[in-house]
C-alpha cells in the first residue's frame, strides 16, 4: 500500500502540493484507529520522500463505506476513494474521512473532551484551541472539508502548534 496505492492516490488530490515531483517512497509512521458509532476509521501519519528535495509529512485520515453507500462517492467523487474492499463478509471502499459526517463528529467529540489516544509510535492529544472555540459559537452550520482542505498537509515541526490535534513521538 506504502509504495503503490497511497502515492497514486496523494498525486490525485487537490490539496497535495508536490504533484510535479517523483514520490520515492511514502512511510506510514503512525496508524490510530479511531471507533465511531458506524465502526472504525484509521488515522494515517505519512512521510513523503521525494526524487528530489526534502521529505514532508502528512495527516491522511481514512473510513469504511459498505458498496451500498459506497456507490455516491465512486461516481461523484472518484478522488476520494483510495481503494476498493472485496472480501468474504463485506465489500466496499476505503476513502478519505473527510467526506465522513461521522468522523467529522467524532473528531469534534474527541476535541471538545480533550481526549487522548494512544498509537503504536506515539500520543494523539485533542484539544480547544482558540480556532475551535470560535467555531463552537457561530451560528452558522460548519464546512468542514472546507476547514479540512487548508489544514490537511501539516508539517512535523508545526503540529505542536496547531489547535486541534496534538501529536508527539514516543
Amino acid at each position: 500500500m506504502e509504495s503503490t496505492i497511497i502515492p497514486f492516490f496523494l498525486k490525485e488530490q487537490r490539496w497535495f502540493g508536490k504533484k510535479s515531483q517523483k514520490i520515492r517512497k511514502v512511510n506510514i509512521t503512525e496508524k490510530i484507529p479511531l471507533k465511531n458509532k458506524n465502526g472504525t476509521s484509521l488515522l494515517l501519519f505519512l512521510k513523503v520522500s521525494y526524487a528530489e528535495g526534502s521529505e514532508e509529512y502528512y495527516f491522511l485520515p481514512l473510513s469504511f463505506l459498505e458498496k451500498e453507500k459506497a456507490e455516491y462517492f465512486q461516481r461523484e467523487m472518484p478522488q476520494s476513494v483510495l481503494l476498493k474492499v472485496h472480501s468474504d463478509n463485506q465489500d466496499g471502499i476505503i476513502y478519505d474521512a473527510v467526506h465522513d459526517a461521522v468522523f467529522h463528529q467524532t473528531l469534534f467529540q474527541l476535541i471538545a473532551k480533550r481526549r487522548t489516544i494512544r498509537g503504536e509510535q506515539g500520543t494523539l492529544q485533542a484539544y480547544p484551541g482558540k480556532y475551535f472555540r470560535k467555531l463552537q459559537k457561530t451560528h452558522r452550520p460548519l464546512k468542514i472539508p472546507d476547514y479540512w482542505e487548508l489544514n490537511r498537509v501539516i508539517p512535523q515541526s508545526f503540529m505542536k502548534k496547531m489547535p486541534f490535534l496534538n501529536y508527539s513521538a514516543n
